[in-house]
């Protein structure tokens, strides 16, 4: 989706998170899940779209991660003791990111066609020698045309190879963000996961 108009309704008004992920944030509080969802900069219509066309765009979104995460003491009632992070696409590359910057202060994560620049290179296979240990769920859509599903299969079996908990699921299917039945499977895996993880 083009980053301008994530936060779009179809009259044009201004609607954040928009129509692609209005349902997820939901979808997690209402298993009980305190739900903080990061801006980035120059989407969703918010500030900064020159920041979109930066070289190394994912660093400035991963700053706002851990600004957000740093940021989770302030709020009420949120458990910093377990955080867990979801990202998908290019939100996936983020978490995988934040999560190494962060050194295993982050309980779990899943990520979900997730967007990765060398899936089997041997900068992947470095990352995953010394991956900071955060559990990790993948879940990708096997024709998904805009991500390849080898790039979650390649960094899964990296994580395995390393020794760290990384679990894959594969769903048959086109879809870069699922839909539907596979949708609501994919949530209660994350959220089966995650509870899986609690302290």
């Amino acid at each position: 989706p083009e980053p301008e108009n994530n936060g779009r309704l179809e009259d044009g008004r201004s609607d954040r998170p928009g129509d692609y992920y209005r349902g997820l944030p939901l979808a997690y509080a209402r298993q009980d899940f305190l739900v903080v969802w990061p801006d980035f900069r120059g989407h969703n219509i918010s500030e900064g779209f020159d920041y979109t066309k930066k070289t190394d765009a994912t660093g400035w979104y991963t700053r706002d991660v851990i600004a957000a995460f740093r940021s989770l003491g302030s709020l009420p009632n949120a458990d910093t003791r377990n955080v867990f992070l979801w990202g998908h696409s290019m939100g996936g590359n983020i978490t995988l990111r934040t999560l190494a910057a962060l050194n295993g202060e982050i309980r779990a994560a899943s990520v979900w066609a997730a967007r990765l620049s060398d899936p089997e290179g041997d900068q992947t296979r470095e990352w995953a020698a010394n991956w900071s240990g955060t559990p990790l769920l993948f879940q990708h859509a096997t024709d998904d045309s805009a991500v390849p599903s080898d790039w979650s299969q390649a960094a899964h079996s990296q994580l395995q190879s390393a020794g760290h908990d990384s679990s894959l699921y594969i769903y048959p299917g086109t879809d870069h963000l699922f839909e539907n039945a596979d949708l609501e499977r994919a949530i209660s895996r994350d959220v089966a996961f995650f509870n899986s993880k609690m302290r």
